[in-house]
């Protein structure tokens, strides 16, 4: 029942990026991969309020030989992976910073 499950969770999640990604992140120089990109957070009150950097969602199976430091481009712009966060479900996400 286990194995059904996972089958199915992965194609869920295929279909999820398949529909849902909003960018693609450029690894290695060349693999192109679908991903959810949510850019940074723009602070208020002249960067005196805390802000989230950019982030990226991806299948784990797309992702799954970055480490942190690793470059990651996506919308033309280099961005250096600052963790990468399986969550146990498929999903990786992984927070970024300008590299």
């Amino acid at each position: 029942m286990a194995a059904a499950f996972a089958a199915l969770e992965d194609r869920l999640n295929q279909a999820v990026f398949l529909r849902l990604a909003n960018a693609v992140a450029i690894l290695s120089g060349w693999v192109e991969v679908p991903v959810i990109f949510d850019k940074a957070y723009q602070g208020v009150l002249g960067g005196l309020a805390e802000s989230n950097g950019p982030q990226a969602s991806a299948l784990s199976a797309d992702v799954c030989s970055l480490a942190q430091g690793d470059p990651v481009v996506i919308n033309n712009t280099t961005y250096k992976v600052t963790t990468v966060q399986p969550d146990g479900t498929g999903i990786t996400l992984l927070e970024l910073e300008l590299a």
